[in-house]
């Protein structure tokens, strides 16, 4: 049976679905926090384990890219973040944030959300010729971890039961959730429990199969092969053609003049 608007996750229901080995092994489920990212990082900075997940109802102080809110109502959406601590090379760790897109777009997918990616990780669905974003990611470091491993926290916010009345109204004609795309309500402790799953895997293909994992992620990103503008820090910006992605994930960007950038930060706008 699938939850109202009203009904609490809870650890028990996402156990019950959860087939991972790592990922959300180690548990934490809350109804309210500031931010999933501020907690994990505390747990980090406490010892905690490799896949110490965790999720909660509501957020106060949601964040997203470049210090940006995140809406965070009760109820309605997935709020969840992930710790890694693992001896990663930094090619790798670079990818981490991109190949998350991937997992949040696939999970979509599967439930009949025509998903797409924005690098380097927005991920949208397009509805009557509109951008509409209807996931986001941060992904940041953590300093100071007893294993003194790299430590990297994953965040991961999804609008998944909201109505379009939900959203502000300057935000009905840029966000979306999985309900208002497929018109039913979905069990985010079992979408909670797939991610999981599917963030496990796509970490773990990323050490054995960097190529197949690039080729994913260009499978399902709309920015490679389009012509872009790049928002970049303090009011600057950058346009041209997005040709591929550089070995550490870094968008490479051709100009008028035929020269490359590669881009590692920035806000990206897909022109016509």
């Amino acid at each position: 049976m699938i939850p109202d608007d009203r009904s609490a996750l809870t650890a028990a229901g996402i156990r019950s679905s959860l087939k991972t080995h790592v990922l959300g092994r180690a548990l934490h489920v809350h109804q309210e926090v500031e931010s999933t990212n501020q907690v994990a990082m505390a747990l980090a900075q406490a010892g905690a384990a490799d896949g110490t997940t965790v999720v909660a109802d509501a957020q106060t102080q949601g964040r997203g890219r470049l210090g940006r809110s995140w809406l965070s109502p009760p109820h309605s959406n997935i709020y969840l973040s992930v710790l890694l601590v693992r001896t990663l090379p930094r090619v790798i760790l670079s990818w981490i944030s991109l190949v998350t897109g991937v997992s949040v777009a696939r999970a979509l997918l599967a439930l009949g959300v025509n998903a797409r990616l924005k690098w380097p990780n927005d991920v949208l669905v397009y509805r009557e010729g509109q951008e509409r974003k209807i996931a986001g990611i941060l992904v940041e470091t953590v300093g100071d971890h007893p294993s003194d491993k790299p430590v990297v926290v994953v965040g991961i916010g999804l609008n998944t039961n909201l109505v379009e009345s939900d959203f502000p109204e300057h935000l009905r004609r840029t966000a979306t959730s999985i309900r208002a795309e497929i018109g039913r309500m979905v069990d985010r402790e079992q979408l909670i429990a797939s991610l999981l799953l599917d963030l496990e895997e796509m970490y773990t293909e990323l050490h054995a199969d960097q190529a197949g994992v690039v080729a994913e992620f260009i499978r399902l990103c709309d920015t490679v092969g389009k012509r872009v503008r790049i928002d970049l820090v303090g009011d600057h910006h950058v346009t041209g053609f997005a040709t591929g992605l550089a070995e550490d994930g870094a968008l490479r960007l051709q100009q008028a003049d035929g020269h490359i950038l590669e881009i590692r930060a920035g806000d990206v706008v897909h022109l016509r």
